[in-house]
């Protein structure tokens, strides 16, 4: 202010004495102002500077009180809100623990939801809603897959569905039981996988290459307008296979794989084809025999030599007739289930000898022996026990025509008793000795060709040993006779 006052008086001054004044003067005063000039703008510069700066602080003070006044805001409003933010963020934490046990599992225990007034509270709601549905939908699937797969295990025929994509099979339970494995699985809720299976079945198929292709031609090419028959385990089964796609929604996801055992159809077949063929042969051949002989006695005058010769053979033709009749009606009666038996406890000594001595009259080119402890018991129908071991002896007499030696051997072991018949006639085949058992399997060979029978007669006593408890085999090789051993239970 004094700066100021002193400028104001040195340029009145110089104003006042301007025109007495000499330049010296003059130049003095103009020295004088700019000088006070230059202290005053100085002095204005520093308080310029002075209000910075102290402009500067309060600026630095209102931040740092703004920035306070925001934080204990924001600390008021976390404290205010932290109740509902925990709510809202275990509420999220349990959408989504929820979500990843549906996934794992439809009917997983999930975690409960307080519902919450908020888009958050009517999200939990939708999902728990969401969720009665997929289990309600899932059970009802669940029920469906079940009901097919229950419909699927009673079919008698054996399925095998294979999907398109990933190659793997499964299966119902009729496939373990064509192939004879054992079923592992416990329910029948679903069909089987059958991956771990596929050599044990393959190994009992016979042309594997065969089957292997057909099932390539339906999965590969869709061929399904053919079928497939193949045997098993050697020949022993023989099954019948189609396939047929499965599509959903018009694209094919799989093929399924239909397996039928026809073994016992193909045996019909062959059993009335041999039923036919035997019968008409054994048949005609007695009657043609009969009818002549008959004609002879009847047109003819023959002398007592002749006639007596005559209806020896006429007899012996209406023998084979009535054992060729009784045999047919008993395989009819056994395959019925009407065959009636009378068990009664017999002594087995007693028994073979009498069919013994009734077989050793009717040849001369054989020799029997007989080894039997006469204690011996059995329990059975005689009469069908009888017609087994008159069986077997016919066989030994019938197919030893060069005679020999016929040794009939008892014996004890494990109680049971083993009744052993050997002959020194041609013998079979090990192929044929599996064989004949089956009804009217005959032996296809040049020195039994000639011999007749209906191949009834061992499939009869196989049944009647059978329904005795017992059991009967053979054991024979070609040219070195037969030995057929029966075996039956001891009675005490």
């Amino acid at each position: 202010m004094e700066r100021t006052l002193r400028l104001i008086n040195v340029w009145v001054q110089c104003l006042g004495n301007q025109p007495s004044s000499s330049a010296a003067d003059m130049s003095a005063s103009i020295v004088d102002m700019e000088s006070v000039f230059t202290d005053y703008r100085s002095e204005l510069d520093s308080q310029e500077t002075s209000l910075r700066e102290e402009l500067s602080e309060q600026l630095a003070k209102a931040q740092w009180m703004w920035l306070l006044i925001l934080l204990g805001a924001l600390f008021i409003l976390f404290v205010s809100l932290q109740p509902y933010v925990v709510r809202l963020t275990k509420q999220l934490q349990a959408l989504i623990a929820n979500s990843e046990r549906l996934a794992v599992d439809p009917y997983a225990t999930l975690i409960p939801i307080e519902p919450l007034q908020n888009e958050v509270g009517q999200l939990s709601k939708s999902f728990s809603e969401m969720s009665s549905s997929l289990i309600h939908q899932h059970d009802e699937l669940e029920k469906e897959r079940e009901k097919t797969a229950r419909i699927l295990h009673t079919m008698r025929d054996a399925i095998v569905f294979v999907e398109t994509d990933t190659n793997q099979c499964f299966a119902n339970e009729a496939l373990f039981n064509l192939y004879e494995q054992p079923f592992l699985f416990g329910d029948r809720q679903s069909l089987y996988p059958i991956d771990a299976f596929y050599e044990p079945f393959m190994a009992q198929i016979d042309d594997q290459d065969g089957f292997k292709r057909f099932t390539n031609r339906a999965k590969n090419c869709g061929i399904f307008d053919e079928t497939f028959t193949y045997s098993m385990q050697r020949g022993r089964r023989t099954v019948r296979m189609y396939a047929e796609p499965i599509e959903l929604q018009d694209e094919r996801f799989g093929v399924m794989f239909v397996s039928r055992d026809i073994t016992k159809e193909i045996e019909v077949d062959r059993l009335k084809t041999e039923l036919v063929a035997t019968v008409s042969h054994e048949l005609r051949t007695p009657l043609t025999s009969i009818l002549g002989f008959t004609e002879l006695l009847e047109h003819r005058h023959v002398d007592e030599e002749k006639r007596k010769r005559y209806l020896s053979m006429i007899h012996s033709e209406k023998t084979r007739l009535e054992r060729l009749v009784s045999n047919l009606l008993d395989v009819q009666k056994m395959e019925a289930g009407k065959g009636q038996q009378d068990f009664k406890v017999e002594s087995l000594f007693e028994l073979l000898s009498d069919v013994l001595e009734i077989h050793a009259g009717s040849t001369e080119l054989h020799a029997f022996h007989f080894e039997c402890d006469e204690t011996l018991r059995v329990s059975g129908d005689p009469a069908q026990l009888r017609q087994v071991f008159s069986n077997i002896l016919n066989n030994a007499i019938k197919y030893s025509p060069d005679g020999g030696n016929i040794v009939v051997n008892v014996s004890c072991e494990d109680d049971v008793i083993r009744i052993a018949i050997e002959d020194e006639g041609m013998g079979v085949a090990p192929a044929d000795a599996e064989r004949l058992f089956e009804k009217f399997y005959r032996v296809q060979s040049e020195q039994s060709r000639h011999i007749g029978g209906t191949g009834l007669g061992l499939a009869i006593c196989k049944e009647i040993i059978e329904s005795h408890g017992g059991t009967i085999n053979v054991r024979s090789e070609l040219g070195n006779g037969t030995i057929m051993t029966v075996e039956l239970p001891i009675v005490a």
